[in-house]
């Protein structure tokens, strides 16, 4: 994401924790701003695809707890749109994100991805932090290609047209049943 004061890209963890209760989904921080917006998209988003999703549980029998942790200090987090939503699809389904995976993108309220700049910065931060893997949307595609490839190089790219395949490619492997 970024901070949305400075635009400076930063790296948030987003934690999502499942409760048995009535369907409510709050952050754990300050409802305010630019994340507060998101978590509010996303979970509609969620609420609206939920079979398409797998998620098999009715919303309305647990409550969310989203907490946006920010080693980086950014004074407003924004542009957090699909990472708030994979975080909750993986509590709901009960599947951790693999791990050094980066997710990286907005949605609009329609579900709609919507364009990141600054990509190479994107993929520099994200390796600083230790991320072998970052999800970037399609529409990022062009701009990779325009970024150095020692950036790029040591990094898997994993892109996404619709929220729900980024799900499928970021989630860890379900166990097959015996």
């Amino acid at each position: 994401g970024r901070d949305r004061n400075n635009r400076r890209t930063c790296v948030f963890r987003v934690e999502v924790g499942r409760i048995k209760g009535t369907g409510k989904c709050q952050l754990a921080s300050p409802n305010r701003g630019d994340v507060a917006d998101a978590l509010r998209i996303a979970y509609d988003q969620v609420k609206k695809h939920l079979t398409d999703l797998g998620i098999k549980d009715s919303l309305a029998q647990w409550d969310l707890r989203v907490q946006v942790a920010n080693p980086m200090e950014a004074d407003e987090p924004s542009l957090m749109g699909m990472p708030v939503y994979v975080a909750i699809v993986s509590a709901l389904r009960g599947q951790p994100i693999e791990t050094g995976t980066v997710v990286s993108g907005e949605m609009s309220v329609q579900g709609n991805l919507e364009g990141i700049d600054s990509v190479g910065e994107i993929i520099m931060i994200a390796r600083e932090y230790g991320a072998v893997r970052i999800a970037l949307p399609f529409l990022c595609e062009v701009d990779v290609s325009n970024v150095p490839g020692d950036l790029t190089k040591s990094i898997e790219i994993v892109y996404y047209d619709q929220p729900s395949d980024l799900v499928d490619r970021v989630l860890t492997k379900r166990e097959t049943e015996s």
